[in-house]
């Protein structure tokens, strides 16, 4: 039997999952370009009536970020001290085998760590929402796939930390329990950390966006050559 059919269900899968993310990332290329006032207009939504970011030092948003850092550190650990325990002692982990936690490191470490937070934000050069003259800044706005010089490092595209909960979506994955409901849940959770900084004005809506649609494009892509080869 030929054909997409004959290929493994996780295979399946998982490719269907990539062609779903890059539909959104074309629709979003194409939203973002074609009404690139939009990510003003969204952000401008959170000032005040001096133009300035109302929820940028909240509390509550600031836990809320302390936290999704947290959480990025602690899946960190997780994903390599189990790497290291199925490496050393040849055995599961959680029953989870090494290429498991082989999977949940790259994951974290390529998707979120190397090319959202290290990558893009130190190479695009797009200034954040409150750092434009719109809201009481000093440099100008670009759309979000155009290259800038309008800053030098830790700048705005991707979001880098709704990019550490969406990697965490490498998890969810591997979830034997409700696996839909973790992976819809993870994303959900992604976005509702990518509005926080919206507000906040340190990102705009296309930056979360498009981290999403980078991080779930690596994730999917490491799971099937890591994971789901040995199915195959």
């Amino acid at each position: 039997m030929n054909g997409p059919a004959a290929l493994p269900s996780e295979w399946r899968a998982t490719l269907a999952g990539l062609f779903a993310v890059a539909l959104v990332g074309a629709a979003a290329a194409a939203l973002f370009t074609m009404n690139a006032g939009i990510d003003v207009t969204l952000s401008a939504l959170f000032t005040g009536d001096d133009g300035r970011f109302v929820l940028a030092h909240h509390p509550l948003f600031e836990w809320i970020n302390s936290r999704t850092r947290d959480a990025a550190i602690l899946a960190s650990a997780i994903a390599l001290f189990g790497l290291a325990f199925t490496l050393v002692k040849r055995r599961s982990f959680w029953g989870r085998s090494a290429r498991d936690y082989l999977f949940f490191t790259l994951s974290l470490a390529l998707s979120a760590g190397l090319v959202a937070n290290i990558l893009l934000k130190n190479q695009w050069g797009r200034a954040r929402p409150r750092q434009l003259v719109e809201f009481g800044g000093a440099l100008h706005f670009t759309p979000p796939l155009s290259p800038a010089d309008q800053c030098a490092t830790n700048c705005s595209f991707v979001a880098g930390d709704a990019a550490l909960v969406f990697a965490l979506v490498a998890f969810a994955l591997a979830a034997t329990w409700r696996r839909p409901l973790w992976i819809v849940l993870t994303i959900v959770s992604g976005f509702l950390v990518g509005l926080v900084r919206i507000a906040q004005g340190a990102h705009f809506a296309s930056d979360v966006v498009f981290a999403f649609v980078v991080v779930l494009a690596i994730v999917l892509l490491l799971k099937l050559v890591v994971v789901d080869t040995r199915r195959a």
